[in-house]
């Protein structure tokens, strides 16, 4: 007989009529009560490796440390001064952390120098600012207009120093007449500006126009000491007086120069160019991925090198121990760095930075090095490096 129904009126004619149910083992193993055990494992954790190109990042340095802590207790009538001052506004910066209450405060704090390393959050109002200052420096001031620069400027009459970078709302200004250090990076400014600089001065020390994109046929003919006009579309009539020039950055530029010339040069950069080095008395040099750069003949002065993507044969990479004074090296994306070539170097030299991205016949022996030689050292982007440390 077969009966069908809800369960409970099923039940109820089962217990009435009193016909017992002897259920199959499938079933007595399906209703069967299930006893679960508590879980006692412990949670394991574990550490990642991080590179040493991150290491500040997982292991913050004391200051900071120090720093967080006075960002955590802040307020307005806190004192800071000098290079505790900009420190702040770095680490701020860094954090994204800066805002109207920072930028008034850093303002009010400050002497005569004003740095703030990050004004992306900063309205154009707030940078009407009533008082006098000789250096000014504001980066990523995208909100600044050009009217409330000029106010900025006139305000500051005795002004020597002026960086307004990223402001890309910007086009002309009227510059003081003490002006010695300029930084107008990521503006709109034009050929027309240049001619202004032009009549304006003479000379300045410092002339830093990167990535100014609507400078083009203009030439400067005041004289410059440190001039960096990288990223440009600018020709090569641009530059007129050589023998002033004692830091020039011409890198990612489509022009010819003629580098014997620059007799007083200590700081060259010609990245991703064709420009030939013949001065061999450089303090700075960056050659990456300039091809007519094949031979090592410079003078011991040398501190900071990058001959990255240029795939110098051994010969030449090993002349690296000879310069005594270089603190600073790159030789990323070179197929002749060995693990033998980079203990040589470390040995040999008093390297502070090592950059080693993109050379893939060095092995976990240099990965292990980078950490016995570090601090003092920096092996940075050593390719078998988290091999390495996935395995220790």
């Amino acid at each position: 007989m077969v009966i069908k129904g809800p369960k409970s009126a099923l039940t109820d004619f089962l217990e009435e009529k009193g016909i017992k149910i002897k259920y199959s083992k499938r079933k007595e193993k399906e209703t069967k009560e299930i006893i679960l055990a508590n879980k006692t494992n412990k949670k394991r954790y574990e550490s990642k490796p991080y590179e040493l190109i991150n290491i500040n990042n997982y292991s913050p340095p004391l200051r900071d440390i120090c720093l967080k802590k006075i960002e955590e207790n802040f307020t307005t009538n806190a004192i800071l001064k000098g290079e505790s001052l900009d420190l702040f506004s770095k680490y701020l910066a860094d954090k994204n952390k800066m805002n109207h209450e920072y930028f008034s405060y850093i303002i009010n704090q400050s002497d005569d120098s004003l740095k703030i390393y990050d004004c992306s959050m900063i309205k154009d109002e707030y940078f009407l600012i009533n008082k006098s200052f000789k250096n000014i420096e504001l980066i990523n001031c995208g909100q600044l207009t050009e009217e409330t620069a000029n106010k900025l400027i006139n305000f500051n009459k005795n002004l020597e120093e002026l960086s307004l970078i990223g402001a890309f709302q910007i086009s002309k200004l009227n510059l003081p007449n003490k002006l010695k250090v300029l930084n107008l990076s990521d503006t709109k400014i034009t050929d027309e500006f240049i001619e202004y600089l032009n009549t304006k001065y003479n000379k300045l020390d410092k002339l830093v126009l990167q990535r100014c994109y609507n400078l083009k046929e203009s030439t400067l003919k005041i004289k410059v000491r440190h001039l960096d006009i990288s990223d440009t579309l600018v020709k090569s009539n641009f530059i007129q007086h050589f023998k002033e020039i004692e830091y020039l950055n011409v890198s990612n530029c489509d022009i010819t120069l003629d580098t014997s010339n620059l007799v007083n040069l200590n700081h060259l950069f010609v990245e991703n160019t064709q420009i030939k080095v013949i001065n061999t008395n450089l303090i700075s040099l960056n050659v990456k991925n300039n091809k007519t750069f094949t031979e090592l003949n410079l003078t011991n002065e040398i501190e900071y090198l990058n001959i990255s993507g240029l795939n110098l044969c051994s010969t030449e990479l090993r002349k690296v121990v000879n310069y005594k004074k270089l603190r600073n090296l790159d030789l990323s994306w070179n197929e002749n760095v060995t693990d033998d070539l980079i203990e040589e170097i470390i040995n040999a030299l008093f390297l502070e930075n090592l950059y080693v991205f993109g050379c893939f016949n060095l092995t976990e022996h240099t990965g292990k090095f980078a950490y016995e030689i570090y601090p003092k050292t920096r092996i940075i982007g050593n390719p078998a490096e988290t091999k390495y440390l996935l395995s220790n």
